[in-house]
């Protein structure tokens, strides 16, 4: 009996020391995010390339409650390149990057030292390629193409601790992208250099789709 007694006791301090371990958590990720998006644009019925790699601030707040739920939400900000669409000098075309998104899923591993979480992520994505000005004799043009695109997909996230608070973090993300795009221009001069502009970019939306696939990694704040 006293064997019994003893291995239920055991049991229980084991069982405490687990759950003492599993708490509600609050982190902030602070880093750097790589997106790479082998995108497809409709263009006038034809799927051309339009892929791009890009280098973005990331951050996100993540809430993991004591019962394994995490949510998060966060955005990403930076640049873009894409070697399927050139500026007016013939480069690569350059973009201002812009992600907003949320993630709801749940962490199986959440501990004073690490946190292991499985989020289905969905938001919109914003690229705005710069492709460049022209002027000469009194006429003058600022061209740009736009995509707008909603995402949803899988994202798995990681974070090891050094203490309570500070640690480091690494994610990664399969999106797929699905929304619009085109070119947008600021022309003036004489009418015919408007209608030259006009006739060479014209006003029309494409639609884009596509995956993005974007590790990141930097700075975990928990409190």
């Amino acid at each position: 009996m006293k064997k019994i007694v003893a291995l239920v006791a055991a049991t229980v301090l084991s069982a405490s020391a687990v759950v003492s371990s599993v708490f509600a958590e609050n982190t902030l990720h602070m880093g750097a995010g790589f997106p790479i998006s082998p995108l497809k644009v409709d263009y006038d019925g034809d799927k051309e390339d339009f892929s791009s790699t890009g280098v973005d601030f990331a951050f996100d707040y993540t809430h993991v409650a004591e019962g394994g739920f995490a949510w998060k939400v966060g955005f990403d900000i930076g640049g873009a390149n894409s070697s399927d669409i050139e500026d007016v000098d013939g480069n690569d075309a350059s973009a201002f990057d812009f992600a907003f998104g949320f993630g709801f899923g749940g962490s199986p591993i959440h501990n004073e030292r690490m946190t292991l979480s499985i989020l289905g992520d969905f938001g919109i994505r914003v690229q705005n390629f710069d492709i460049g000005s022209y002027s000469a004799l009194g006429n003058s043009v600022a061209i740009d193409w736009v995509n707008f695109l909603f995402y949803i997909g899988p994202e798995i996230s990681y974070t090891f601790r050094f203490n309570n608070h500070i640690g480091l973090f690494a994610n990664f993300g399969i999106f797929y992208n699905i929304g619009a795009g085109g070119f947008g221009y600021e022309a003036t001069g004489n009418q015919a250099f408007v209608k030259l502009v006009e006739e060479n970019f014209p006003d029309e939306v494409y639609t884009v789709s596509g995956f993005t696939f974007q590790p990141k990694l930097g700075l975990a704040v928990t409190f």
